[in-house]
């Protein structure tokens, strides 16, 4: 049993009919009896026509057309006419201009949405194809007059960590593990078949670099690397550029101002905390000045902030000590932590030679 609209597209697809009669019940749900007019268009089927007796015929219809009845849908069919008439459907493209919104917020999400936004990720991997050789050229380019500049800064200001390779190195490792955790981040946003994109807008990591470099060279270098890192991500990630830009800026000043004082490893969750005070400022202040009132796009600002920014205290407590040990760097975190009296080697001095640990506190 089907409806005439159903029949009309399996004829249209050219499949089989002839056992199709149009009937829709009522209630599927509940037993009924199949109407009088339905056993009579069975009847003058063909293949019962031919089958036997008539009067065994009309007899058997007459004893079915008593009973009630309980209908069942035939799922595999649906599936199967569905999927002819989708793959019939010639594809139409959509054009949506840059600033327009694909979808708004209270509107009910369809398989369209679903499928612009899809293409829109698609559009964003192809514009960032790292492989295609104008864009090799173009970072090829980019590296070495970045690179240029970094070396004549260091040469201008800080000629003694050019003379060191092992200084060079932090500094290579530490940009190079911040560029990494940024591109695995916009992968892991472009390729994900879920909503994060909408809520991670850009990531934050340029403070983590920030207060890596001030704790284990100077605050000088930081800053350069800040900018540096910002101007690079900006040019490489496809993300919000302007929010990228003036959070990941502003958050780095902040996290090398407050990285100066701290003398314990905990004083890294504070530093991060006041950085993410000033991300929200950030959020606010953007989103204000984009669309003048109190959005989604704020509050996800700033769960995108203090999630990176929680990230950032994590991984800094982290490798810290890793990287003080791999490059024999002593921070003022480092001294403080030999300066506690806890310390086995101070202890035994203080028990051991006591005027010699005491006349040590002083000279120190």
């Amino acid at each position: 049993f089907t409806d005439p609209r159903t029949l009309k597209s399996m004829k249209r697809a050219n499949l089989q009919t002839f056992y199709y009669i149009i009937y829709t019940p009522q209630n599927i749900k509940d037993k009924s009896k199949i109407p009088k007019q339905v056993w009579r268009a069975i009847s003058l089927l063909q293949d019962i026509q031919e089958g036997g007796q008539p009067q065994a015929m009309q007899l058997a219809i007459n004893a079915f057309s008593e009973k009630e009845w309980v209908f069942e849908e035939d799922i595999p069919a649906q599936r199967k006419l569905r999927r002819i008439i989708m793959d019939a459907v010639p594809e139409k493209v959509t054009h949506v201009s840059a600033g327009n919104r694909i979808i708004d917020q209270g509107d009910k999400v369809t398989l369209r949405h679903i499928a612009m936004l899809l293409s829109m990720k698609e559009a964003l991997r192809k514009k960032h194809n790292l492989f295609h050789p104008l864009t090799i050229l173009g970072s090829l380019l980019m590296t070495v007059l970045l690179t240029l500049v970094s070396v004549v800064y260091l040469r201008l200001n800080y000629r003694n960590i050019l003379l060191s390779n092992r200084k060079i190195f932090l500094l290579v490792s530490i940009v190079l593990l911040t560029l990494f955790l940024s591109k695995l981040t916009e992968h892991f946003l472009l390729s994900s078949m879920t909503r994060w994109i909408e809520v991670i807008r850009y990531p934050i990591f340029v403070p983590f670099a920030a207060i890596m470099i001030s704790s284990l060279l100077n605050a000088g270098i930081a800053t350069y690397m800040s900018g540096f890192l910002v101007v690079v991500l900006s040019m490489t990630l496809a993300v919000d550029r302007q929010g990228l830009m003036v959070t990941n800026i502003i958050a780095a000043v902040v996290s090398i101002l407050c990285t100066q004082s701290i003398k314990q490893r905990k004083e890294i969750f504070a530093v991060c905390f006041k950085t993410f005070l000033a991300c929200v400022v950030v959020a606010v202040a953007v989103n204000f000045y984009q669309n003048g009132a109190f959005t989604f796009s704020m509050a996800a600002d700033i769960l995108n902030a203090a999630f990176f920014m929680t990230l950032t205290a994590i991984m800094v407590v982290g490798l810290l000590p890793l990287f003080e040990s791999m490059f024999k760097i002593m921070t003022d975190v480092a001294l403080m932590e030999y300066m506690d009296p806890n310390n086995d080697l101070l202890r035994r001095l203080s028990i051991e030679a006591p005027g010699t640990y005491q006349h040590s506190v002083v000279v120190g």
